[in-house]
């Protein structure tokens, strides 16, 4: 049997890639707000994607630096909702030039990408719109007050969860992996095995996200943007740590900002670090495995399914690596905040949403 590319083995193909998507950016739309650093890692499926099923190159470059516009008009989107004092090792779009300038250069990204993207057909427009609409239905369907207003506030449903991040984080991956067999001319079939190879893989990314999230929470300290920025892997990994939480927090000094109290830490700390990390990674693992089935079938070469095969590990290693966890396991028993675990992450070349 031949030998499995490991993370280093990945790490050319990735970074050549990358800095064609980068090139590719930068000659659209100059030294734009934001645009600056990161992985590329959608960017660089499609194009993994194109090289593997013998596609255009150029139309996939094209494809590929609109799917990173995509995701970078998020990032500048989220970093104000959220509060984010740095992105990608500076400050935001929104400190800089303030909120207005943030949301309307996210706005110029989306329509920039769909533009170029309709330039090799309707087909490929319709994608990116499609993918956009649902990533925003998914980051609504997350809302802490709307899931506790549907009835979600003693654990959320398998199927609502999936829904939640399949549309704010999965959903662009599927696309990305889409438009690389679209310029190939891959056909339906083709196209649904890489649409469920790019759902696995935003699913193994966001639940390594959303632990890595969980980890960070200070349980002495458990303000709400934090507390709210979590709910939904809570609700669902532990719902039992949520309620307790919300209600310690609503005993105290209530909505403001102010914490859950110090007494919670123990109790919280040992089900975070125990039962959650440990479901957490168990779904993970089956994303990744799903990856591996949507490529049977596929007329790919060894080469290529061995680099496909092993990407969606690749992907999880890079957004552990920047929070400084282990690769095959985050920190146990971290209580360091949401916000200081972003802060160093966004320090790091990689980004997430």
């Amino acid at each position: 049997m031949a030998r499995q590319p490991t993370h280093a083995d990945l790490e050319p193909t990735v970074r050549r890639l990358a800095g064609q998507v980068s090139d590719r950016l930068e000659r659209w739309l100059g030294r734009s707000p934001g645009l600056a650093g990161g992985k590329r890692l959608r960017g660089v499926l499609t194009l993994m994607v194109a090289e593997a099923l013998g596609g255009d190159p150029e139309a996939a470059l094209e494809s590929a630096a609109a799917v990173e516009l995509i995701h970078t008009g998020t990032l500048l989107q989220d970093d104000w909702l959220d509060g984010d004092v740095l992105r990608r090792g500076g400050v935001p779009v929104y400190i800089l030039d303030g909120p207005r300038r943030a949301v309307l250069t996210a706005d110029r990204y989306f329509a920039a990408a769909v533009r170029r993207a309709a330039v090799h057909g309707p087909a490929h427009a319709a994608e990116l719109a499609a993918a956009l609409e649902e990533m925003v239905q998914g980051v609504l369907r997350e809302d802490l007050p709307g899931l506790l207003r549907r009835g979600w506030a003693r654990g959320l449903p398998a199927g609502e969860y999936r829904a939640i991040i399949d549309g704010k984080t999965a959903r662009l991956f599927v696309s990305a992996a889409r438009l690389g067999g679209m310029t190939a001319g891959a056909g339906p079939a083709v196209l649904a095995a890489l649409s469920r190879y790019g759902r696995h893989l935003g699913r193994a990314y966001q639940l390594t996200d959303d632990r890595l999230d969980l980890e960070a929470l200070d349980p002495a300290d458990l303000h709400w943007p934090r507390l709210a920025g979590a709910a939904a892997a809570l609700l669902y990994f532990a719902p039992d740590v949520l309620r307790r939480a919300l209600e310690a927090w609503f005993a105290g000094a209530g909505p403001g900002g102010q914490s859950a109290g110090g007494e919670t830490e123990g109790w919280f700390t040992l089900e975070l670090s125990r039962r959650v990390g440990a479901a957490i990674d168990r779904e993970v693992e089956r994303g990744i495995q799903g990856c591996r089935r949507s490529l049977a079938g596929l007329p790919l070469s060894a080469r290529d399914r061995a680099l496909l095969a092993a990407f969606p590990a690749y992907c999880v290693a890079a957004l552990r690596a920047e929070a400084g966890a282990p690769a095959g396991m985050a920190r146990k028993g971290s209580t360091r905040t949401r916000g200081s675990r972003r802060k160093d992450r966004k320090n790091q070349d990689t980004s997430s949403r």
